[in-house]
């Protein structure tokens, strides 16, 4: 009689823990901030599981001019210590990082850092000019897996990377 009755009682105990767990993981899912759910005051369709987090590769831009170098630009859904998302890439010759803030259609590139590798005048020109767009960028728009990007008269058409 004392043997089944301690056999239930374990059956209890195992039953409760699993409950404990279920409570604190619900708990745990339902109590994150608004603020933890969306980048930046971004809108109801901008959520963490937008296409905008990607490895984009640049495919044109506003001249439609053959783009020669395989530039690289990824977009993490990675914040940094100062809550601004990061990105990186590979331009013509170096690879580059920089830190993007996220506010419906509107974008911000930032604190654009790059390695220092020497190459030819042609893709260091490229490059120079690639880094300068990134910093001007002000919107961006998503269609048909194409991601443009926007600022004062120019234009960069980059296509997911597979």
């Amino acid at each position: 009689m004392k043997a089944g009755f301690d056999e239930s009682a374990i059956q209890f105990k195992i039953k409760m823990k699993y409950l404990i767990i279920i409570l604190f993981a619900v708990s745990t899912i339902s109590c994150k901030k608004d603020a933890d759910m969306a980048p930046n005051g971004a809108t109801p369709s901008f959520t963490y599981q937008s296409p905008l987090f990607s490895k984009w590769i640049l495919n044109s831009n506003e001249s439609k001019a053959k783009i020669n170098y395989e530039i690289v630009l990824d977009l993490k859904n990675e914040k940094n210590e100062k809550g601004n998302f990061i990105l990186n890439g590979k331009s013509s010759i170096n690879f580059y990082s920089a830190e993007f803030v996220v506010n419906d259609k509107k974008i911000t590139i930032s604190n654009i850092l790059s390695t220092e590798i020497a190459g030819d005048s042609k893709a260091t020109s490229f490059e120079n000019d690639y880094i300068k767009r990134l910093s001007e960028v002000e919107s961006f728009s998503i269609d048909q897996g194409m991601l443009t990007l926007n600022g004062k008269n120019q234009k960069m058409i980059f296509k997911v990377s597979n």
